[in-house]
């Protein structure tokens, strides 16, 4: 079935190439990373879309970032159609499935469509920088119940935003904080 052939292709992916940071940049020609056998999150991202999507098999690229103690840097993932089913995540990276320590961003067809940062800068010619921090709160069972009910009733985005909005500043315990880069990381 669908979903047993791209946890086939993800299971490939992961035993094939080899994970190492720094080893590609988004300018990076794909022919490159298959030839190398190794790279980072967004390049066995785009290798397992490439290979689903040979076998007829709906793919999208996901970004945002995986919820670790450690987290530094923005991830990626894949997303598969499964008929009767839905859009299903998996990791490559890790060879795994996502979970809720996923935090998803955007989702296009490849990074091109979610890079995290496209524009022009206007500027007096002085150098910028570009922080980025994420901090990622977990939350309580009952604001997870009521978002997760409010999304699936169809509830006006607005009035969920607003709801969302109002229990996450009711929801207890300390924030955990996590750093965050830009870039392509594990």
């Amino acid at each position: 079935d669908t979903w047993q052939a791209a946890r086939a292709l993800m299971g490939f992916v992961h035993g094939q190439f080899k994970y190492e940071s720094n080893a590609t940049s988004v300018h990076t020609h794909m022919r490159d990373v298959l030839r190398e056998r190794r790279g980072v999150c967004q390049d066995f991202a785009h290798v397992l879309i490439g290979l689903c999507r040979a076998l007829k098999i709906p793919a999208l690229y996901a970004s945002g970032y995986l919820a670790t103690e450690a987290a530094s840097a923005t991830h990626a993932w894949v997303e598969v159609l499964i008929p009767g089913i839905g859009w299903r995540a998996m990791d490559p990276t890790n060879n795994r499935q996502t979970d809720e320590t996923y935090v998803k961003i955007a989702v296009g067809r490849d990074y091109a469509d979610v890079a995290p940062i496209k524009g022009v800068i206007y500027s007096t010619g002085q150098s910028q920088e570009l922080a980025v921090a994420v901090d990622v709160v977990r939350l309580s069972p009952s604001l997870t119940a009521m978002t997760s009910a409010d999304a699936s009733s169809g509830s006006d985005c607005g009035s969920v935003s607003a709801r969302f909005r109002r229990a996450l500043k009711r929801a207890p315990g300390p924030r955990r904080g996590a750093r965050a880069r830009r870039g392509p990381g594990p």
